[in-house]
């Protein structure tokens, strides 16, 4: 993985963006995008808190590390941008990926807001939110001239349950235990192989799984 890869997060206001944000939390060249009104929202509490989704890694945002309208300059920092303040060179030719965790019926604005900023080297991943979100995400870019390839990224969720001795209670926590990715309907080859292990080398391993799937 080339050490200028960049990552934006669209939608890392919502539970599966901040999620997918604490859980790559550290990783360089890390960025979101916002719509102007959100500004506020994203930074309150909901991402200023411990991280209690299992597998739970303690992970505590400051709001000092949010730095808006310009890139991070250190791993701790990351780029907060607006459609208005993210900049059409953002990738220039560098690779990258862009998450994108909103709601299937938002792809079209979501694609008209980062339509000047991508190239063919720059990896989709859509977080699944409705049915065969892949294929509605990739007729909106076709339709606008946008060639990235796009990757489905299905969340599973897990349960885990500790007995605590001092209470003598059972605890369980339930949340995202990992991401699946792949297209379901897309073959085999060695270049889809790539682009799914490039999403897996994302997430730190000690802090997340990402398994790549082949075929239904």
């Amino acid at each position: 993985m080339q050490s200028d890869l960049k990552i934006l997060i669209i939608g890392a206001n919502g539970a599966m963006g901040s999620f997918t944000l604490l859980k790559l939390y550290g990783v360089k060249n890390l960025s979101v995008l916002i719509l102007p009104s959100e500004r506020e929202i994203f930074t309150n509490n909901k991402l200023m808190r411990e991280d209690q989704w299992y597998p739970s890694d303690n992970t505590f945002i400051h709001k000092k590390d949010f730095v808006f309208g310009r890139e991070p300059s250190q791993d701790k920092e990351i780029g907060v941008f607006t459609s208005e303040t993210l900049p059409k060179n953002f990738f220039k030719q560098s690779d990258g990926v862009v998450i994108i965790a909103s709601k299937i019926f938002h792809y079209e604005t979501v694609v008209e807001a980062i339509k000047s900023i991508l190239h063919e080297n720059i990896l989709l991943v859509n977080l699944v939110n409705g049915l065969k979100p892949e294929k509605n995400l990739e007729k909106i870019c076709r339709k606008k001239g946008l060639m990235s390839p796009i990757i489905r990224a299905v969340i599973m969720g897990g349960t885990h349950s500790t007995f605590d001795n001092d209470s003598q209670c059972l605890q369980v926590y339930s949340g995202i235990e990992k991401f699946i990715i792949g297209n379901w309907d897309k073959s085999y080859s060695p270049e889809f192989r790539d682009q799914l292990n490039y999403i897996v080398c994302l997430f730190p391993r000690d802090k997340f799984e990402v398994v790549p799937k082949y075929g239904n």
